[in-house]
């Protein structure tokens, strides 16, 4: 179960589950904090080339769809590129004419680019964006 993106397990074998719980700040909104939850099932888990988490169920509650990622895959291809590590991040059924892709485009460009960069690089992510953050694009 991972909430408020602190994980208590890591699952590494095919056919688990991962939950995921984020009920945080992300932007401002009429109807208060963003809430997203959903249920992944590790489909395929190759130990540093790549793994796919296929979406069983999910809780989005700010788009009218609350389970617009059901039945999407969210693929992390690794690859060696002369001396660096290069990640490919897809998420495989977020296409432009869902509700949440705008939104869900920004965050996980914030999560890839941002907050696990600075794990990598400086040895601490940012697992919650701060409120002074909220409406920034991610460089």
């Amino acid at each position: 179960m991972i909430t408020g993106h602190r994980q208590a397990g890591i699952t590494k074998a095919i056919s688990n589950e991962v939950a995921f719980v984020l009920s945080s700040f992300l932007r401002k909104q009429e109807s208060g904090s963003l809430y997203l939850r959903s249920t992944q099932k590790i489909t395929e888990l190759v130990p540093g080339k790549k793994g796919v988490w296929h979406v069983s169920d999910s809780s989005l509650n700010f788009i009218k769809d609350k389970t617009e990622w059901n039945g999407t895959d969210i693929v992390f291809d690794i690859a060696r590129k002369d001396d660096k590590t290069e990640l490919c991040f897809t998420h495989v059924g977020l296409v432009p004419g869902l509700q949440c892709y705008g939104d869900c485009s920004e965050a996980w460009g914030f999560y890839l680019k941002d907050s696990l960069r600075n794990l990598i690089t400086a040895g601490k992510g940012e697992p919650n964006r701060k409120k002074k953050d909220i409406g920034k694009k991610a460089a």
